[in-house]
């Protein structure tokens, strides 16, 4: 497995922050077929930890569709 993510993150105000990423990757046993995707988001630093609302899309088949992530708590 390899995986790779660049984000940017801008605060907006008090708590909040809008962030774009890009992310790539492969889990594979005998050849390599790397995957790419980009997306943005909104987090919130929420007293029980940071909640984040992100919409991807990926670039690699025609049927990749937008995909929409929500994330609660911190990533360990």
């Amino acid at each position: 497995m390899l995986t790779g993510t660049l984000e940017y993150q801008y605060r907006l105000g008090g708590n909040w922050w809008w962030a774009v990423f890009a992310d790539g990757g492969d889990a594979w046993t005998n050849h390599l077929s790397w995957k790419r995707a980009a997306g943005t988001g909104i987090r919130w630093s929420s007293p029980v930890g940071p909640i984040r609302l992100d919409v991807a899309h990926g670039f690699d088949n025609d049927d990749d569709d937008f995909r929409v992530h929500l994330t609660l708590g911190p990533e360990l």
